[in-house]
């Protein structure tokens, strides 16, 4: 957030999956990413993604995964605890190709898998993202990313997310 979407237009690796899947595509060479946070509270967040580029595409595949760590359940009824320990969590799978159409411009699309549970109610869903990017030459690009521009979630629309980014790039300084 705090670079303004400027990632958008500079996405190329792993990370463009999120942010412009078109940006896969400006990869050279095969990818992959792990990480893993720990946050308070017992909760964690885990990212695994690979990138493959073939010819003019690219594949790439990507898993996050959210948990709430082991929270005491509470209800209306008992407020101060029923006594069940719950272990919320969240996923999201997602498919990515990209390929460049011309030299300088890619476009690229993701599907996405979604799914979470909290106590015994669980929902799934799915989503599509698209990307396109535009290498004006070696300094600037700009890029343009819609993010669940369509998809579901259990049974209502997920929220739309377009975004537009610059990047002007220059030893050493990368600009957004």
């Amino acid at each position: 957030a705090s670079l303004g979407g400027g990632f958008i237009a500079l996405s190329d690796d792993n990370n463009g999956i999120y942010y412009n899947p078109a940006g896969i595509s400006q990869a050279n060479a095969v990818g992959f990413s792990s990480g893993y946070m720990s946050y308070i509270a017992g909760m964690s967040y885990a990212n695994v993604s690979t990138i493959i580029p073939y010819k003019k595409s690219t594949f790439g595949i990507s898993v996050d995964y959210l948990s709430a760590g082991i929270i005491e359940e509470t209800t209306l009824a008992k407020p101060t605890g029923t006594g069940k320990n719950i272990s919320p969590f969240s996923y999201c799978a997602t498919g990515s190709f990209a390929q460049r159409i011309f030299p300088s411009v890619s476009v690229g699309a993701n599907l996405k898998i979604l799914g979470e549970q909290i106590s015994d109610a669980s929902g799934s869903g799915y989503g599509a993202d698209i990307g396109a990017l535009w290498k004006i030459n070696e300094a600037y690009a700009v890029g343009l990313s819609g993010r669940n521009i369509v998809g579901s979630f259990g049974g209502k629309s997920l929220p739309l997310n377009y975004g537009v980014g610059i990047s002007y790039k220059t030893k050493p300084l990368i600009l957004l």
